[in-house]
């Protein structure tokens, strides 16, 4: 069977679509953890791997630096 042009874009732009829905839950479910988690090194984390799988320029820097402060915060003083 061959598979045709209009095919073969319809395909792929299911599997882009999949895989955008499946990312877009777990930035969800990663927010709910970090709105709920207590701990600074728990919360760095969060917001480290969400600075790493958000897409948006400015909501993943935001995480970044987010997750830098609470680093930084705990470093010791010369």
């Amino acid at each position: 069977m061959r598979i045709t042009a209009a095919r073969y874009f319809f395909l792929l732009l299911s599997v882009f679509s999949i895989s955008a829905l499946a990312q877009d839950r777990q930035i969800d479910s990663l927010k709910l953890v970090l709105k709920r988690e207590t701990t600074d090194t728990g919360r760095a984390m969060l917001m480290q791997t969400l600075s790493e799988i958000i897409p948006d320029d400015s909501t993943w820097k935001y995480y970044n630096n987010q997750a830098l402060a609470i680093a930084e915060s705990h470093l010791p003083t010369a």
